[in-house]
């Protein structure tokens, strides 16, 4: 009985040992992660992605005039890269920053990006969706769900601290700006109505208008 409950003892020690082990091993993995994430050359080298998969997009749009064969495999092959890319940054700052990356702004805005480049480039031309059908791509839900690819420009933003510090200026000042606008439309129409009642109602202006219809 002893030795049965040293046998016992030992592999529940054993247990304990590996989970401690695996939990150590995650908690490093993750402190990796986090400084792999943090590190500048991390940030410049998406930042480079990022402005490549813009410039794609570019030429995607007027694929017609630069004679590009979106359907081609090396096109398509590309499209495929950059998808794959920001799926395994997206995975990477989750690991890091859980579900309060999650429910950030640009957590959000990344997650939106990967699902519809997912769509768009793995889901939908496994059920026969796609650019190749004269039909179905005028869905309109394969239109848009293309148009989020744009916005993976608006995360190059972020990266470029002062051009994000204006950004963010300008949306705070949003407020201002529209009262400013509000403003200058009211003193355009009080000036359009004493305008018209000043000089477009002058009985030499209404003389003018009448002797130039008679001719």
């Amino acid at each position: 009985k002893s030795k049965d409950a040293e046998g016992a003892a030992n592999f529940v020690a054993d247990i304990m040992h590996a989970v401690t082990s695996a939990q150590d091993r995650q908690q490093h993995l993750q402190r990796l992660s986090e400084r792999l994430v943090k590190r500048k050359e991390f940030e410049v080298g998406w930042s480079l992605l990022i402005l490549l998969n813009a410039v794609m997009l570019g030429f995607e749009t007027d694929s017609d005039l630069y004679g590009i064969n979106v359907l081609s495999w090396y096109w398509v092959a590309l499209e495929n890269f950059f998808l794959t890319m920001f799926t395994i940054e997206l995975l990477l700052r989750l690991y890091v920053g859980g579900t309060k990356f999650l429910w950030s702004s640009w957590g959000m805005l990344d997650v939106v990006i990967v699902v519809s480049g997912g769509m768009t480039a793995w889901i939908l031309p496994l059920v026969g969706v796609g650019d190749g059908d004269s039909e179905t791509s005028k869905f309109t839900i394969l239109r848009v769900l293309r148009l989020f690819r744009l916005a993976r420009a608006l995360r190059f933003l972020q990266r470029l601290k002062m051009l994000w510090k204006m950004c963010r200026g300008l949306a705070k000042a949003m407020d201002t700006l529209l009262w400013t606008v509000a403003l200058i439309m009211l003193i355009f129409y009080i000036f359009a109505v004493a305008g018209v009642e000043l000089i477009g109602k002058s009985e030499l202006i209404l003389e003018e208008s009448e002797e130039m219809r008679l001719k």
